[in-house]
């Protein structure tokens, strides 16, 4: 067995042992998760936080980097056990690659329940497999699983310093407060509907989102949302895009308000505005993108939220924004 497999039992034994003071620690809950502070999400007593809800930490070099970073938040890496909690964290990163806390801790059983162990020490009741994984190698070095981002989030096994991967973090809810979680789900729901409308979610205060999944072109859902008194949405910091990651919950690459004013500058920032005529100051372009296309002179999210310059006539669903 390499030394790295080695390195990996023994960091999950220890961490294992350590769970006890860990998750004992008193976390004080927030007014609008109850059971979770800011910016975990609330599900069955636990709580959740996505890397994609963090500018400064959207990916991370390695699995080890992930657990650490959850460490740092009184959490681990997250532990999945049914279908329905394995679609719940493959949307929390809008179905981009993504690690999870699996680990593979005996390589003669590594397609087994029993030769993987979660870092959370919690039971492997639940296995989710893509094609031809988990697969091994002679140097016994592909002992790390993510979600993968194109299998609807089965999981594969990869080298444990690979990078470029979105993490989730999981940790159990305060026992207490997951009732007052539960009605404060509840009451956000209200205010959103009597901020907003039906069919429409609160994002941060003063911001109200509709997603249409009609799949329909550029100019379309620019008309669409104009319909409804609001605009394509917008996005003018690492915080709003944030907002936006935790209220479109889905896998979906929806058109937002991005649009090119000059083809001669399509590939930089100088050439394009919001919809609502406001400047593009803040910007999460996926890398090499925008392309240098000048019929690609319309913004779309892809996976993990960030943006790609498309043809205008693409067929896609869209999220419209306005004003509480």
């Amino acid at each position: 067995m390499s030394s790295l497999l080695s390195v990996i039992q023994i960091f999950v034994t220890l961490v294992i042992l350590c769970r006890t003071e860990a998750t004992n620690t008193t976390i004080t809950p927030s007014t609008d998760q109850g059971a979770c502070e800011d910016e975990w999400v609330f599900r069955n007593g636990f709580c959740y936080w996505s890397s994609s809800f963090n500018k400064g930490a959207y990916r991370i070099n390695s699995w080890f980097g992930a657990e650490r970073d959850c460490r740092r938040k009184r959490a681990d890496l997250v532990s999945i056990h049914s279908e329905s909690e394995n679609n719940f964290v493959h949307k929390m990163t809008h179905c981009a690659r993504t690690w999870t806390g699996l680990t593979t801790i005996d390589e003669s059983k590594r397609a087994k329940t029993e030769g993987n162990e979660w870092i959370d020490g919690t039971s492997r009741t639940y296995l989710n497999w893509y094609a031809g994984h988990p697969h091994g190698d002679s140097n016994h070095r592909y002992n790390c699983y993510y979600q993968h981002d194109s299998t609807g989030g089965k999981w594969a096994n990869a080298l444990c310093t690979a990078d470029r991967m979105y993490y989730v973090c999981k940790k159990p809810a305060e026992i207490a407060n997951i009732r007052a979680a539960a009605f404060s789900h509840r009451m956000r729901a209200k205010r959103a509907a009597e901020k907003c409308g039906k069919g429409w979610k609160l994002a941060g205060n003063d911001k109200c989102l509709h997603v249409n999944n009609t799949r329909v072109d550029f100019f379309e859902a620019l008309l669409q949302c104009q319909s409804l008194g609001a605009h394509l949405t917008t996005m003018h910091s690492a915080q709003e895009e944030a907002q936006l990651s935790r209220a479109f919950d889905s896998c979906d690459t929806p058109w937002i308000g991005l649009e090119n004013t000059d083809p001669n500058r399509v590939n930089s920032n100088t050439g394009w505005k919001w919809n609502d005529n406001t400047v593009l100051r803040y910007s999460n372009w996926q890398s090499t993108t925008p392309t240098n296309d000048k019929t690609k002179q319309c913004g779309k999210l892809v996976r993990g939220l960030s943006w790609v310059n498309t043809h205008c006539w693409e067929l896609l669903p869209f999220i419209c924004q306005k004003n509480v």
